[in-house]
């Protein structure tokens, strides 16, 4: 399997009309840091690969449509309006099962993909995406139950 991994700045070989000639081949794509949405829709729109993402702690400009709530749920996003929604999917405090990418074992069983993410960094200034050393160490444990459902599956 083939990923482009991008983060924390936009790279000249990938913002270019000729990004499906150098990264077509790839099989999926993972933006990670401060990446503007509209550098991550233009992979998406140029790649048409399965494409993950999670926000870094500077630019979080459309933070607030994704992060979660006292409640633990992420506020709906008008997507038939296509006001926030970038065709990536936020793997931040979750893990995703992808579909369509298996890794084969040598004795020949084809196991998904799984994909897991967490947003932000550790607290240095009390800013957004910003957690406590607790805090990010409960979003990690909070992962561990699907986690373990994929391992016993």
């Amino acid at each position: 399997m083939k990923f482009l991994c991008v983060s924390d700045q936009i790279d000249p070989l990938i913002y270019s009309s000729s990004v499906k000639e150098r990264y077509g081949d790839v099989d999926a794509v993972f933006c990670a840091g401060d990446l503007s949405m509209e550098y991550v829709d233009f992979i998406v729109d140029s790649l048409s690969k399965p494409t993950y993402f999670i926000f870094g702690n500077h630019d979080l400009s459309e933070y607030k449509y994704y992060k979660k709530t006292a409640f633990g749920d992420i506020p709906e996003v008008n997507y038939d309006k296509g006001s926030h929604f970038h065709g990536a999917d936020y793997a931040s405090n979750r893990t995703i099962k992808n579909k369509f990418l298996y890794f084969t074992a040598p004795n020949g069983k084809r196991t998904p993909l799984l994909i897991a993410g967490i947003t932000g960094t550790l607290r240095y200034n009390k800013g957004q995406a910003q957690f406590t050393e607790a805090q990010m160490k409960r979003q990690l444990i909070a992962m561990i139950p699907s986690l373990l459902w994929n391992k016993i599956r």
